[in-house]
């Protein structure tokens, strides 16, 4: 073993977060790709409960805003994992942060929960 392999300590997938409850799939539908934290999922709950509509009717757009800017590709530094700008003064009433997951999709976040 060379010294620049590297070693898994420890490996924590997506399937296991959302069993775990530490992640959601917002719109229930498992090949949509998109992941939300539990966090934000129940925000956005909050928020559509104080508004009368559906949560799918709060998530939708703010899902929608999240993929137009991984498409644009808008992100501070191009070498981070991360968009960190965008989703701020959305619906949730705190910036929301964007990431890549493990399963070609992507995930939003608070940036508490990163």
């Amino acid at each position: 073993m060379t010294m620049n392999e590297e070693h898994v300590v420890f490996s924590y997938d997506e399937k296991q977060a959302i069993f775990d409850g530490v992640l959601v799939q917002p719109m229930g539908e498992k090949n949509l790709r998109l992941l939300m934290t539990t966090a934000l999922y129940e925000r956005l709950k909050e928020v559509a409960i104080k508004r009368g509509v559906t949560t799918d009717q709060v998530v939708l757009p703010l899902v929608l805003d999240a993929q137009l800017i991984v498409l644009k590709g808008q992100k501070k530094d191009p070498d981070e994992t991360l968009w960190t700008k965008g989703l701020e003064g959305n619906v949730s009433g705190q910036d929301v942060w964007i990431a890549k997951n493990g399963i070609k999709g992507i995930t939003l976040m608070f940036p508490s929960d990163y």
